[in-house]
């Protein structure tokens, strides 16, 4: 499964700041985070950020269903399953939170990169290395007991900067993911993608 924010700068409605979205996507979703991320979703809406998160993948989305109930933020989360339609929900999300506990090398963080979507993720995926834009601050130390705060805290972060400044940060993402892959594969892969097939991909 996967978790997604999306991917325009805050807007405004009748004075109000719009939420950031939130999007994820995995194979496997406790290997790839996701409890992590329905825990660190609770802390930021705590917090005063109400921010929806999306996911996306083909896990029977019972036991996490159960966690948001628990956590009282099941209104804030979709569960989607497959999609053939990743690259929209790419496209439409602010930001995509990947806490993998293991991955030698997540591809959907260079699709996400490279569809201008800046991504959140852990020391313990292979594919953070190639975040080079505010490291620090977007790659946290993975599988750690405390992981859930510091995505949180980053998410924070995150939702205070101004258009301007994520605008900057969607286009180091393209800019990044283009120099680290040929550009007419990826984006191939990424407009057809199979999810139930993601083993290949090492999702």
């Amino acid at each position: 499964m996967a978790s997604i924010m999306s991917n325009s700068p805050p807007t405004t409605t009748f004075g109000k700041t719009q939420p950031s979205r939130f999007f994820s996507l995995a194979r496997t979703s406790n290997a790839k985070g996701l409890p992590k991320s329905l825990t660190t979703l609770a802390l930021v809406h705590n917090a005063g950020h109400p921010c929806p998160l999306r996911v996306i993948g083909r896990d029977d989305p019972v036991s996490f269903t159960k966690q948001a109930v628990r956590l009282n933020i099941l209104n804030a989360i979709s569960f989607e399953g497959p999609t053939k339609k990743i690259q929209e929900a790419y496209q439409s999300s602010d930001l995509f939170v990947f806490p993998s506990l293991y991955d030698p090398f997540a591809n959907v963080v260079l699709e996400s990169l490279a569809c201008g979507l800046p991504a959140l993720t852990t020391t313990t995926n292979g594919s953070s290395e190639i975040i080079t834009q505010d490291t620090d601050r977007y790659v946290m130390k993975g599988a750690t007991d405390h992981l859930a705060k510091d995505l949180a805290d980053r998410i924070q972060e995150f939702c205070k900067l101004s258009p301007d400044e994520r605008s900057m940060m969607r286009k180091a993402a393209i800019e990044r993911a283009t120099a680290m892959s040929d550009g007419e594969s990826l984006f191939t892969s990424i407009k057809s993608p199979n999810l139930d097939a993601e083993k290949s991909k090492g999702v």
